[in-house]
């Protein structure tokens, strides 16, 4: 399965991992994947989130 498998997956079945419709369970297990693929999976995350909102902001935390 590649990452984009695995999100699809999540997406489409979040109580096969324990989720439910909250934001801090779902963070959760992201930035662990993410950590576990050595940051594979956000890779580039946060340059589309500064081309989204149209600045960087230090709230982000990156």
């Amino acid at each position: 399965m590649n990452d984009k498998q695995f999100v699809e997956q999540i997406r489409d079945r979040p109580e096969m991992y324990g989720l439910g419709s909250t934001y801090h369970p779902t963070a959760a297990l992201l930035l662990g994947f993410d950590q576990a693929r050595s940051g594979g999976l956000l890779r580039g995350f946060h340059e589309w989130l500064a081309v989204r909102e149209g600045e960087l902001s230090s709230h982000t935390g990156w």
